[in-house]
C-alpha cells in the first residue's frame, strides 16, 4: 500500500513540474493539493448471520462524511462505499428469547470501498448518522419426537406403542433457511426428529430407555440443549392371534322334557372363533368351549332361530382371550312332541243326578256315557229323615 502511495505522489511530481514549464502550474498545484469533504448515504450489510437467524436491519443506510482530492471527485459515489456490521453474536443472544431488537453502532474503520479508497487518498471522517436497528428472530418450531428402534422383539411379541415421559414428545428445533423454507412450499408446520435407535431385540416386556435427538438435516437444537435427552418406554406385548375350533359339540338343556316334548336343535355343532394372545389360545380346546342357548319359546311345533352364547370354563384364561364367536351365530330350535312318551288316559268320573219320586222318596241316577258297576237306589221316609236328624 505504502508503494502504490508513493509511486502516485512521485508521478505527480512529474505532472506539477511539467505544468509549470507549460505555464499552468498554478492551477494543477491546486488541483492536486486541494481537499475536500462530501457526505454519503452508504449502504448496510450484515455479516456473519447464522442460517438460523432471520435478521431484518431496520436501518438500511448510514450517513458517513468522508475527504477525498478534488481530483477524486468523479469516485465519490454512494454505490461504491459500504458498511459491513458483524451479527455472528446473535445467535446465541436469541437463544434464550427467541426474538429479540436492538441497535448497533457504525464505526469510520467499517466502511469499506469497491473502488479502494487507499489507492485514492479517500477517507471515512465520520458516521453521522451512527445506530444502525435491527430486529431478528430465530427460525424454529416445535418438533415431534419419533421414537426409533433397532432389531425385533421374541417371537411372538410386537410393539404396542411407544410413551415419551413427563410430556417431553415435542422439543423446539432451529431451521436452517434453507429447511425452513421447505417446510413452507410443503406445509409442514412440525417436523419429526427422532431419537437414537432403542435396542429391542428379543424383548418380552416393557422398555424404559433415555436416549438422545437425532436431528436430521436443516435442524438443530436450541443453543444450550444439544444434550437434550428424552426419556421413551416402549411398550412390548404378545401378538394377538386367531384359531378355528371347528364342530364344538351344542348342549341344549331342554328342561320340558317330561311333558313329552323334545327339541331339536340344527345344527348340532359350531366352530368358533377364538381370538386373544398366542399363549393362551394354544391351550383352548373344545372341552373348554360352553355354549347356551336363550330365548327359546317352548311350545309344540314351534321353530325358533335363537341367537348363542359361547362360555370359556378356563377361568385363567379369560383375561388372555379377547373374543369367543360362534360361526354360526343363530341356530334353529324346533319343538317337537316326543313319540315316545305314552299319555294316560284319564277315568271318567260318574256324575249323579238326584230325583223325587211321588211318594216322596229321594232316588240318585248314574250319568256317564260308560255302564256302571251299581247304580245304588235308597229310598228315605220322611220319619227316617226326621230321625236322622234328631240323631245329628
Amino acid at each position: 500500500m505504502a508503494k502504490g502511495i508513493g509511486q502516485s505522489w512521485l508521478g505527480l511530481l512529474v505532472l506539477v513540474g511539467a505544468a509549470i514549464l507549460c505555464g499552468t502550474g498554478v492551477w494543477l498545484v491546486v488541483q492536486f493539493t486541494e481537499t475536500e469533504e462530501i457526505n454519503l448515504n452508504v449502504e448496510v450489510y450484515a455479516t456473519g448471520v447464522d442460517s438460523t437467524v432471520d435478521l431484518n436491519l431496520r436501518t438500511r443506510e448510514v450517513l458517513v462524511r468522508f475527504s477525498y482530492p478534488a481530483i477524486e471527485a468523479q469516485r465519490m459515489k454512494s454505490e461504491d462505499f459500504y458498511v459491513e456490521m458483524d451479527f455472528s453474536d446473535l445467535k446465541g443472544s436469541l437463544a434464550r428469547k427467541l426474538e429479540d431488537s436492538g441497535e448497533r453502532p457504525v464505526y469510520e474503520e467499517m466502511v469499506e470501498s469497491k473502488i479502494g479508497m487507499e489507492q485514492y487518498n479517500i477517507q471515512p471522517v465520520s458516521v453521522l448518522k451512527r445506530q444502525v436497528k435491527w430486529e431478528a428472530q430465530l427460525r424454529s418450531a416445535m418438533a415431534n419426537v419419533i421414537p426409533r428402534v433397532t432389531g425385533k422383539p421374541a417371537d411372538g411379541f410386537k410393539i404396542d406403542e411407544f410413551v415419551v415421559e413427563d410430556g417431553k414428545d415435542e422439543v423446539r428445533v432451529l431451521l436452517h433457511q434453507w429447511k425452513a423454507e421447505e417446510f413452507a412450499e410443503l406445509g409442514v408446520e412440525s417436523p419429526d426428529v427422532p431419537t437414537e435407535p432403542i435396542d429391542v431385540s428379543g424383548a418380552r416386556d416393557v422398555i424404559s430407555a433415555q436416549v438422545k435427538l437425532a436431528f436430521p438435516d436443516g435442524l438443530e437444537p436450541v443453543p444450550g440443549e444439544e444434550e437434550h435427552l428424552v426419556t421413551v418406554i416402549v411398550v412390548v406385548s404378545e401378538e394377538t392371534v386367531k384359531e378355528r375350533l371347528t364342530a364344538v359339540p351344542l348342549n341344549y338343556q331342554f328342561v320340558s322334557s317330561g311333558k313329552g316334548l323334545l327339541a331339536e336343535v340344527k345344527p348340532a355343532s359350531l366352530d368358533i372363533v377364538v381370538e386373544g394372545k398366542r399363549s393362551a389360545v394354544q391351550q383352548i380346546s373344545p372341552d373348554d368351549i360352553r355354549i347356551n342357548l336363550f330365548g327359546v319359546v317352548e311350545k309344540p311345533g314351534e321353530a325358533t332361530e335363537v341367537p348363542v352364547d359361547v362360555v370359556l370354563n378356563n377361568y385363567e384364561l379369560r383375561p388372555l382371550i379377547d373374543h369367543l364367536v360362534a360361526e354360526p351365530r343363530t341356530v334353529t330350535v324346533t319343538i317337537l312332541q316326543d313319540p315316545s312318551f305314552a299319555t294316560p288316559t284319564p277315568t271318567p268320573v260318574p256324575e249323579v243326578t238326584p230325583s223325587v219320586t211321588e211318594d216322596g222318596s229321594t232316588t240318585a241316577t248314574l250319568n256317564s256315557s260308560e255302564s256302571p258297576v251299581a247304580t245304588p237306589t235308597a229310598a228315605v221316609s220322611d220319619e227316617d229323615e226326621s230321625d236322622n236328624m234328631t240323631e245329628d
